[in-house]
C-alpha cells in the first residue's frame, strides 16, 4: 500500500515513528517528545489528526497544540517551531520542517529533498487509511467507507445521492439506503470550514474517529465558538442548516431554466445589465443569477456560500429536473470566487479524463493538474503583467488549485498591447482561467466587477499562525461522560479570525507610521546638521573676515609710517 517511505519506515508491514527521546532530542535536535499537529481542514483531516494524535499520545509523546492548514495560503501563515516534533497528515504540500509527514494525494514534487525527512506518500483512498497502514493499525471497513467515500467524493459509487447531501435530517437519514454513509457526507457539509477553533476542540477531545462521536463534539465546542450578533450561542444543526438553505438559494438562482453558455456574446447579452455612469455613459455591468455554466466550466461567484461538492449536488439536481440541458453534463471544472480568492475544482478525477480531451494553456500545454496550472499562472501574470501582491498565494494539489488574496489591483499600463487598461486583475485572473477551460473562445478584457460600485478594501491577509492554537487555548470535555466542558488553568482564548485580523492590521498601520516619522526624524536630522554646518561655515568665514580685516589694517599702517 506504501508508495514512498524513508529514514523511520523500514517496511511495510509494521513501520513505525521512532519513540525513544534519545532519537528526538540527541539526533534531532527537539526539546523532548513535544508535538505540534497540522492538519488539513475536511473530514479526512479530522479523522486522520485523531488517529495520530491517540498514536502518539499512547507512546508517551506529548501534543502542545494544533494547526489547520488550507489549500487558499498554504505553509505560508504557518510559523513552524523546529524545536518541537512536527506532525502533518492530510495536505498535499511537503514542507522541509515537518518532522513526520503523511499524506496520500499524489507524488512528492520533483526536486523535494526528503531523503532525511520522515516523508510519505501512500496510495490509499484517504489520509486516514494511510496512517493506519503506516503505522500498523487495524481499521475498521465502515469507517473507510466514510471517509474513501467523502475525500474522494465517491458519492456515487457508495449508493448517495449528490442532493441528499444538502438535507441534515437524521430522522429522515436513518431510512434511506446507506444511512451511515449519507448521515456522514451530510454531516461533512455542516462543517464550516473557517471555523478553526472548533475542529481543533473536536480533534483534541475526540477519543476515536467515529462519525458519530465527531458529531456530537461540533454540538458542544461550535456554540461556544459561534455567536449570533447579540452574542447568544449558535446551535450547531440550526445554523449549519440555515446556512445550507442560503446556499441552494443563492447558488441556484430564481430563474425558471438554465442555459449552457456557447460563447462570450451569449454571455454579455444574457448576463450583463445597462448602467449610466455619472457623465451619462452607458456601462455594462455583470449580474448573475446564481452558478452559470460556460462550455465545461461552472463558475460560481461570491457571496453563495457554496464550495465545490455543494455546487456540484445544486447543479446535478437541475440537470436530473430539467432545468438544466442534459449536455450540462460534460462540466468538467467548477470554478468558484470567494471574495478575491479563486479556487478551480475538477468534477470528476483530472487522473481518469480523456488525455486527448484535456483543455490546454495557452502555451498548448494540458491541464492536468489543477496546484501546477494554477502556480503557473500566478508566475505569468507577474511576469507579464507585472501583477506582483507580496499577499497572493498559489497551491493545491492534482484536483484543486487556488490563488488567494488577489486584492483589487488594477492593470495599468498605457503602452498595453493586451487591450484591458485600468481592468482589476482578479477579472483579468477569471477570464484567463475561464479561456483555458471552458473550451469557449474568451477575450480576457471582459470586466466583472460593477465599475460603478465604491472601491472595496482588499481582503486582509491571514494573520502568520491565525489557526494554529495551543494547549492552553483549548477546552476539554469528556465525551463518554458528563460532557461538560472545562478551562485549563492557564486558559487564554484565541482570538477569532476577525480579531487577528484587526490587530494585524493595526500593527502594520503602527508599523508604517514608526516608519515614516523615522523618516521624518531623519529628515530632521539631516535639516539640523546642514543648519550646523552652515552656522559653523559662517562663523569660521566670520573670523577669517575680520583676520582679513586686521591684516588690511595693518598693512595701511606700515604704508603709512613708511
Amino acid at each position: 500500500m506504501i508508495k514512498k517511505f524513508n529514514q523511520f519506515i523500514k517496511e511495510e508491514a509494521s513501520p513505525r515513528i521512532p519513540n525513544s527521546p534519545d532519537y528526538w532530542v540527541n539526533k534531532k535536535g527537539k526539546e523532548g517528545k513535544n508535538v505540534m499537529i497540522y492538519t488539513h481542514d475536511d473530514l479526512d483531516g479530522i479523522f486522520s489528526a485523531i488517529a495520530i494524535k491517540k498514536y502518539l499520545l499512547s507512546k508517551g509523546f506529548k501534543i502542545i497544540g494544533y494547526g489547520i492548514v488550507n489549500y487558499q495560503e498554504g505553509w505560508n501563515v504557518i510559523d513552524i517551531k523546529t524545536d518541537v516534533i512536527n506532525v502533518a497528515v492530510d495536505f498535499a504540500e511537503y514542507h522541509p520542517d515537518i518532522d513526520v509527514y503523511i499524506d496520500h494525494h499524489g507524488d512528492f514534487l520533483e526536486g523535494e529533498d526528503i531523503k532525511k525527512q520522515g516523508a510519505i506518500k501512500t496510495k490509499t483512498g484517504s489520509a486516514y487509511e494511510g496512517i493506519m497502514d503506516v503505522l500498523g493499525l487495524p481499521v475498521d471497513s465502515t469507517v473507510l467507507d466514510v471517509i474513501d467515500m467523502v475525500d474522494s467524493a465517491k458519492y456515487d459509487e457508495y449508493g448517495v445521492k449528490w442532493m441528499d447531501l444538502m438535507e441534515f435530517e437524521p430522522a429522515d437519514i436513518v431510512k434511506k439506503p446507506n444511512a451511515k454513509l449519507l448521515f456522514a457526507g451530510a454531516f461533512n457539509q455542516l462543517i464550516k470550514r473557517g471555523d478553526f477553533q472548533t475542529i481543533i476542540e473536536v480533534i483534541h477531545n475526540a477519543t476515536e474517529p467515529s462519525i458519530y462521536q465527531i458529531f456530537n463534539l461540533f454540538k458542544i465546542f461550535s456554540p461556544l465558538n459561534n455567536q449570533d450578533k447579540f452574542g447568544r450561542p449558535m446551535d450547531f444543526v440550526s445554523s449549519a442548516k440555515w446556512r445550507m438553505s442560503q446556499v441552494k438559494s443563492r447558488t441556484g438562482g430564481s430563474a425558471e431554466f438554465k442555459d449552457v453558455i456557447k460563447s462570450q456574446s451569449e454571455f454579455i447579452n444574457k448576463y450583463t445589465v445597462p448602467l449610466k455612469d455619472e457623465n451619462g455613459n452607458i456601462i455594462n455591468v455583470v449580474k448573475l443569477d446564481g452558478y452559470v455554466i460556460i462550455g465545461e466550466i461552472a463558475f460560481v461567484g461570491s457571496g453563495t456560500w457554496a464550495n465545490a461538492i455543494r455546487a456540484r449536488a445544486i447543479i446535478q439536481r437541475d440537470i436530473q429536473s430539467g432545468r438544466l440541458p442534459e449536455e450540462a453534463k460534460n462540466i468538467k471544472w467548477i470554478l468558484l470566487q470567494y471574495g478575491d480568492t479563486l479556487q478551480i475544482a475538477s468534477v470528476g478525477k483530472v487522473e481518469e479524463y480523456d488525455k486527448d480531451d484535456l483543455p490546454k494553456t495557452k502555451e498548448g500545454k494540458p491541464v492536468d493538474n489543477l496546484k501546477k496550472y494554477c502556480e503557473d499562472l500566478l508566475k505569468k501574470m507577474d511576469s507579464n503583467l507585472n501583477f506582483k501582491n507580496q499577499y497572493t498565494l498559489a497551491g493545491g494539489h492534482v484536483g484543486i488549485g487556488t490563488i488567494s488574496n488577489i486584492g483589487s489591483k488594477k492593470y495599468i499600463n498605457n503602452f498595453s498591447k493586451f487591450g484591458f487598461e485600468g481592468l482589476k486583475y482578479l477579472d483579468i485572473f477569471k477570464n484567463y482561467i475561464i479561456s483555458n477551460l471552458s473550451k469557449v473562445p474568451w477575450k480576457l478584457d471582459l470586466c466583472w466587477e460593477n465599475p460603478l460600485s465604491p472601491e472595496k478594501p482588499d481582503t486582509e491577509a491571514v494573520p502568520l499562525d491565525a489557526r494554529v492554537m495551543y494547549i492552553n487555548q483549548i477546552r476539554t470535555t469528556d465525551i463518554k461522560k458528563n460532557k461538560n466542558v472545562v478551562q485549563p488553568d492557564d486558559y487564554e482564548p484565541k482570538d477569532s479570525m476577525a480579531e487577528m485580523k484587526k490587530k494585524a492590521a493595526d500593527l502594520r498601520a503602527l508599523e508604517a507610521e514608526l516608519e515614516e516619522q523615522k523618516k521624518r526624524d531623519g529628515i530632521e536630522r539631516a535639516k539640523a546638521k546642514h543648519n550646523e554646518y552652515r552656522f559653523k561655515k559662517s562663523e569660521e568665514q566670520e573670523l577669517k573676515d575680520d583676520i582679513e580685516k586686521e591684516e588690511i589694517k595693518e598693512s595701511y599702517k606700515n604704508i603709512r609710517r613708511k
